[in-house]
């Protein structure tokens, strides 16, 4: 299979993830206790896995170069959204500002965590020079299941011995950091790209193992609903992360079978939607009083002409210096 860089069925299912991370952050959406449960700690959790997973692949793909080029563009993503961002924690103490800083503020954790683990595959590839896959595939392991572990199903197994590390890791957003989520799933989109062989399996083969692991993962989740209730926070558990393998090596297939029309436009605007909405949604609940869904339609509506605006304006810009240089 023809695997080029620009991969518009991955861009669409980026730019779908984007919209439904915005519902996420607006919830409650609807008047019923299991359906905003279902949205905010099952259907959405497919999205930031797929992101990580895409990151993971294009970075090994690319050359030290454009790696140094993506660590030093998210860096700047990074100080820029803090900085855009510093009015809404500033009256948060000097501990919490800190914090918010180093660690991102809110939903800046992502990026964050982008960050980090990049520059941790970055080192290990190129300083400790680790080709191996066994090796990285371990490190998947132990940290996947740490991170697991140290989140919901801690709660349930009720290790005592693990409780202070869990306490610790809590001061960092629990499973939802660079160590136990970004890293792990980078590592995954890693292997994905050095495994020539995932892409030679016939595609409806992944699409049954996609609908099963939908389906087991709503079964975690109901079991997990259970024996904890409405309080669940499943960033990352044992399974919903793998419908966002299967999405993503179907990409593939769907962008080298279906003609699609470029979406660069989409892959770009889905970062800046992730980066502003939160802003949008805060300015529209408190001038305007929208909550639910109504505050969920109009922010994602505004976040998308905001990210376009924005990324139309640097295209221009980049255009006038080109242009400029001639």
């Amino acid at each position: 299979m023809k695997k080029t860089w620009e991969n518009n069925a991955l861009n669409i299912f980026k730019f779908i993830s984007a919209l439904l991370i915005v519902g996420s952050h607006c919830l409650p959406l609807f008047n019923n206790n299991f359906l905003n449960l279902f949205y905010g700690q099952y259907l959405f959790r497919f999205c930031v896995p797929l992101f990580f997973i895409s990151t993971g692949y294009y970075f090994d793909k690319s050359d030290n170069n454009k790696r140094k080029k993506f660590i030093k563009r998210i860096f700047i993503l990074y100080v820029c959204s803090t900085v855009l961002y510093f009015p809404l924690f500033m009256n948060s103490g000097v501990k919490q500002i800190i914090f918010n800083c180093l660690f991102g503020y809110y939903h800046l954790w992502y990026l964050n965590a982008v960050l980090l683990g990049t520059i941790f595959l970055y080192f290990f590839d190129n300083h400790l020079e680790i080709k191996s896959k066994k090796f990285y595939f371990l490190l998947l392991l132990i940290l996947l299941i740490s991170g697991i572990f140290f989140d919901e199903y801690n709660k349930i197994l009720q290790i005592h011995f693990l409780d202070k590390l869990v306490l610790f890791f809590n001061k960092f957003g629990g499973g939802r950091n660079a160590l136990f989520f970004a890293i792990p799933m980078l590592i995954i989109g890693k292997l994905i790209h050095n495994q020539k062989r995932f892409f030679e399996i016939n595609w409806v083969k992944y699409f049954i193992l996609l609908i099963f692991s939908v389906i087991v993962a709503f079964l975690e989740f109901l079991f997990l609903s259970k024996k904890i209730g409405l309080d669940i926070t499943t960033d990352i558990t044992l399974f919903n992360f793998v419908p966002s393998i299967l999405l993503f090596i179907l990409s593939f297939y769907l962008n080298s079978s279906l003609k699609l029309n470029d979406t660069k436009k989409m892959r770009k605007m889905a970062d800046f939607i992730y980066v502003i909405h939160i802003y949008v949604i805060f300015i529209l609940s408190r001038m305007f009083s929208l909550l639910h869904i109504n505050l969920f339609i109009i922010s994602s509506f505004i976040s998308i002409f905001l990210s376009y605006v924005i990324i139309t304006f640097f295209d221009r810009l980049k255009k006038s210096k080109k242009d400029a240089e001639i």
